[in-house]
């Protein structure tokens, strides 16, 4: 079977194998999805959405490599009196798409009910009973920080769909890093319109000390923490949210 032909009932199965239930609260990230047809990957949502019911919640991340801020249109910008939010693209959903590496992520912008996070760098995207709650407050310091839709899926016991997941390029780990004390601070930015110009807007951020991940990473114990299923060549896993980050947390 393969991942497109997935069927309501399979997906049912895999869900439930994987521990995901009726009401949870999912942040659901995935890889390698350009065979998918925007169709099948609409289905693919559809089905999961559905399966959590109307007590569930669906999370993605948005942010990636793709944003290049020569592709912005004032005319079309959000009208609101926030004045933050005509700088900040990434705001509005016909920006979002410049930013996303995830293909799946892409297609959950076309939902009418998803609300964007408040970040032009690490934007987050919602869908689902607890998606307002979750994306409405993000600093713009440390934006995977103790202010992020991240930290609200940690206090509100979230779980991670991973699909052909790259484990050292999770945002589980940003948020790992972000949260310890031990951590570097460091300063990033993003691409920002002012009068009509592109400026850089600067921000700090936490560093993720790549050695000690990947020592956490080819641990054993670290594979315990998740549910797995396969699909063909596709990995599928699933994990605690607050779970992974505890265990995180203990070695770095």
């Amino acid at each position: 079977m393969k991942l497109k032909d997935i069927s309501r009932k399979n997906i049912k199965d895999i869900l439930f194998k994987l521990n995901i239930k009726l009401g949870d609260i999912v942040f659901v990230a995935s890889n390698d999805l350009e065979d998918l047809h925007i169709s099948e990957r609409n289905l693919l949502l559809a089905n999961l959405i559905e399966y959590l019911g109307d007590e569930g919640t669906v999370i993605m991340d948005l942010s990636g490599t793709n944003f290049d801020p020569r592709f912005l249109n004032l005319d079309d910008q959000l009208k609101t009196n926030d004045q933050l939010r005509k700088l900040m693209p990434a705001y509005t959903k016909n920006k979002a798409y410049l930013y996303t590496d995830d293909n799946l992520a892409l297609n959950l912008l076309l939902n009418n009910q998803a609300v964007l996070s408040n970040s032009y760098t690490y934007p987050y995207i919602g869908v689902g009973k607890y998606a307002k709650l979750i994306c409405q407050s993000q600093s713009l310091d440390f934006p995977n920080g103790s202010m992020s839709p991240l930290a609200r899926l940690y206090e509100l016991r979230g779980k991670a769909l991973l699909i052909n997941p790259y484990m050292q390029r999770l945002k589980l780990n940003n948020y790992v890093f972000e949260t310890s004390h031990k951590s570097l601070i460091s300063i990033n930015g993003g691409a920002v319109l002012k009068n009509n110009k592109t400026i850089w807007k600067k921000f700090l951020e936490k560093e993720i000390q790549e050695d000690k991940l990947k020592t956490i990473i080819n641990s054993h114990d670290y594979r315990r923490l998740f549910y797995q299923q396969k699909i063909n060549k596709t990995d599928i896993m699933a994990v605690d949210f607050r779970n992974y980050v505890d265990y995180c947390r203990k070695y770095i």
